[in-house]
């Protein structure tokens, strides 16, 4: 695709130009709000996950849901 539109844009670009307008827009908007927030969220929930393991090892128990996604929102800042 990046052969036939050397633009910038990506997915964008390629979209407006076949479907439309409003397609385009549609999945523009979709990766805004749902795709891209909960992908970060994933990301930080795993690395606070496995970062927590290193310091709560297996005689001490999973460390508490507060903790977890306390990591998690340093880990997104």
């Amino acid at each position: 695709m990046a052969g036939l539109y050397p633009e910038s844009g990506g997915v964008y670009q390629y979209l407006y130009r076949s479907l439309g307008s409003a397609p385009a827009f549609i999945c523009v908007l979709t990766v805004a709000l749902a795709t891209a927030p909960s992908a970060m969220a994933v990301l930080a929930l795993t690395t606070a996950d496995y970062t927590l393991a290193l310091a709560f090892r297996d005689d001490c128990g999973p460390p508490p849901d507060v903790l977890l996604k306390l990591a998690a929102i340093l880990v997104i800042r």
